[in-house]
């Protein structure tokens, strides 16, 4: 349903007990980003990761590396934590292992129907959970995406596992100059070339969630990515008829197209 970009490679890295299996280079980013990582004396247990060579460390400490730390001293339970850290050293890369407890939220929602709209906001309200305490800590996640969570074991909550191009803001000034959206998840502010409120952006890219969950389909669709861009900027959001009245205040709430207005962490915590 989204492109990716980069580039494709079979080679596998091992490192001390891991295997990186290498499938997709990020371009841009501050590491690669490995969708499978096993541990060679017990494959069957899943991981993923990142490598992280010596000319990006620099980067991602004071990107990534910063939101951990972080992270590390004010948890949140369904954020997931660091499994392992490998240290860079003079002839490999260094990398940061997550254990994956189960299926992504992604697979869960492509295998079966429309799943209940309970269930469906409880996934949320967790969601909206991770993001008001990412906030309070002045951690913008930018990127967020319904990729980025996997689920529970007994598929009852979901936990986010990649903090991908999440930045510390300075809580003096929350603008942030540079976008890092997938076209799909793009609010309309962040087409005008400015410094935008990226708290806000959060909150618009929690709604395109919300709507994917509930109707398997993005609210704004287009192969042509100016007319996408036009759409998100003017068109008004439409709504499936089997949506609840609950769901379309949520969502209208949410994919407010003024970041101004649009609603908080605090009152969606307090509607859900």
């Amino acid at each position: 349903m989204s492109t990716q970009d980069g580039t494709t490679s079979n080679e596998d890295i091992i490192i001390g007990k891991y295997i990186f299996h290498m499938n997709l280079k990020k371009q841009g980013s501050n590491y690669v980003s490995v969708k499978r990582v096993d541990i060679i004396e017990n494959p069957s247990v899943n991981y993923f990761g990142k490598l992280i060579y010596q000319d990006t460390l620099q980067s991602y400490l004071e990107q990534e590396g910063r939101v951990h730390r972080i992270l590390n001293l004010h948890p949140h339970p369904s954020i997931k934590q660091i499994h392992n850290i490998i240290d860079i050293t003079e002839n490999n890369p260094g990398g940061i292992v997550f254990q994956l407890n189960n299926k992504s939220l992604y697979e869960l929602l492509w295998e079966n129907e429309l799943l209940p709209e309970h269930v469906i906001m409880k996934y949320f309200k967790t969601m909206v959970s991770i993001v008001d305490h990412c906030h309070r800590h002045h951690i913008i996640l930018r990127t967020l995406k319904i990729s980025k969570f996997y689920l529970t074991e007994d598929l009852s909550d979901v936990i986010l596992y990649d903090l991908d191009n999440s930045v510390v803001i300075n809580h003096n000034d929350p603008f942030l100059q540079n976008p890092y959206v997938n076209p799909a998840y793009i609010s309309p502010e962040l087409l005008s070339n400015r410094p935008y409120d990226g708290v806000a952006c959060d909150i618009w890219t929690l709604g395109i969630i919300l709507y994917l969950m509930l109707t398997k389909k993005y609210p704004f669709q287009s192969e042509n990515i100016q007319e996408l861009f036009l759409m998100i900027i003017s068109r008004p959001i439409t709504f499936p008829k089997h949506l609840s009245k609950f769901s379309i205040e949520l969502l209208t709430s949410l994919l407010n197209k003024n970041p101004l207005v649009r609603i908080t962490t605090k009152d969606l915590l307090n509607k859900i």
